[in-house]
């Protein structure tokens, strides 16, 4: 669970800076629901906790943040992603290829995009990216 601790408003997008219930860790995550989609994550409210999945946006670099990758590939809407974790326990989604077979991986994290909020999954995820890589 997050908690929205506050929305950053732009001009067609917005940051959502949530809290982790179980780190206590903050994350800014981009949100383009608005423009890319149809605003489905226009429901949330600061204060409020949801169950958020955040896609990392980044490259495989070994200079990178270490994450433990969690199982097989899944489906989050049409997207394949591997649900990762961070040194602190908290979840995130990265694309893998399906032959990536190493526990552990490094990335280069630019941003995190929000993919689901909720069950509510983020209408590019379902549509536009039927595979990726």
């Amino acid at each position: 669970m997050y908690k929205l601790k506050e929305i950053k408003n732009y001009q067609v997008t917005r940051d959502l800076i949530f809290e982790s219930e179980n780190t206590g860790i903050t994350y800014t995550v981009f949100d383009d629901a608005d423009i890319t989609g149809t605003n489905q994550f226009s429901f949330v409210r600061k204060g409020k906790k949801y169950h958020c999945k955040f896609k990392i946006f980044g490259e495989i670099n070994q200079n990178g943040e270490k994450f433990t990758v969690e199982g097989k590939r899944e489906n989050i809407g049409h997207m394949k992603v591997n649900k990762l974790r961070n040194k602190d326990g908290d979840e995130f989604y990265f694309h893998l290829s399906e032959d990536y077979n190493s526990k552990t991986v490094k990335i280069d994290v630019r941003r995190l995009d929000l993919i689901a909020v909720n069950d509510v999954i983020h209408d590019r995820s379902i549509e536009a990216f039927v595979e990726e890589g």
